[in-house]
């Protein structure tokens, strides 16, 4: 078996070479024809408007859709840090308290949830010197200040107030009330 040699001529010449070899194309328009390709290259390739404009469109979409993403997701971060400085400043001022046998009852949502406390704090909270806080899962006696502080921080956060006075849900007509004559004795027994 015998190898053909192949000569060292190129392969094909460019479109514009075999057009001046069979004469149908003049030296000055190979050279017009060369000098707009540059030109159309350091140009770059002309686009249609309207591709342009989808794909404007498509990129404002997304900006937006991650604008829209990042502002809920620092929201989310601004509420988790906010209830995670609630819930240490919560911590902080509730010690725990000897002697806290008395059973306190905390309306949470529609669920009435009981806590002990001591006699110091059972007055407090019905005075309306003291209020309930939720830290962790379990109700902790505060004051009136950091309730107040924390309803400032997060509105939404559960702070139980107990309804003393005039803010109470009882009537308080006396001039109403039918049982007004009757006193009741102090050793009365249920």
């Amino acid at each position: 078996m015998a190898f053909q040699s192949y000569s060292a001529e190129p392969m094909a010449n460019s479109l514009q070479d075999q057009l001046l070899k069979a004469g149908l194309a003049t030296p000055d328009q190979v050279r017009g024809t060369r000098s707009n390709k540059r030109k159309q290259r350091k140009a770059g390739k002309p686009q249609d408007n309207s591709v342009q404009r989808e794909a404007a469109k498509r990129i404002a979409a997304q900006t937006e859709r991650d604008r829209a993403l990042n502002a809920k997701r620092e929201a989310d971060r601004m509420n988790k840090e906010t209830r995670l400085r609630i819930r240490e400043l919560v911590l902080a001022a509730s010690t725990p308290v000897e002697g806290a046998d008395i059973p306190y009852n905390v309306l949470h949502g529609n669920k009435v949830r009981r806590i002990y406390v001591n006699a110091a704090q059972r007055d407090g909270l019905g005075a309306g010197t003291f209020a309930v806080a939720t830290a962790k899962g379990r109700h902790h006696v505060v004051t009136m200040e950091l309730a107040d502080e924390i309803t400032a921080l997060m509105p939404d956060y559960f702070v139980y107030r107990p309804k003393i006075g005039a803010d109470s849900d009882a009537p308080n007509d006396a001039e109403n009330d039918p049982y007004a004559d009757y006193k009741v004795p102090d050793d009365l027994m249920w």
